[in-house]
C-alpha cells in the first residue's frame, strides 16, 4: 500500500504553528484532546504533516 505524500510528518510544532498562524501550545492542546496526531522522531520531537489527523 503506498503512503499518500501528505502524511509524511515533516514539520516541527513551531513549523506547524507558523503555517496556522496559532501559537505552539494550541497545538499541544488540539493533541490532548485528541484533535490532532503528530508523529514523533527518535527523540519524541512532534512532527506534523499535512493531514497530521
Amino acid at each position: 500500500m503506498l503512503r499518500d505524500d501528505r502524511d509524511i510528518p515533516l514539520y516541527m510544532i513551531g513549523i506547524a504553528a507558523q503555517m496556522l498562524s496559532i501559537h505552539p501550545q494550541t497545538l499541544r492542546l488540539y493533541e490532548r484532546e485528541g484533535l490532532v496526531n503528530p508523529g514523533r522522531s527518535e527523540g519524541n520531537t512532534r512532527l506534523y504533516s499535512q493531514s497530521s489527523r
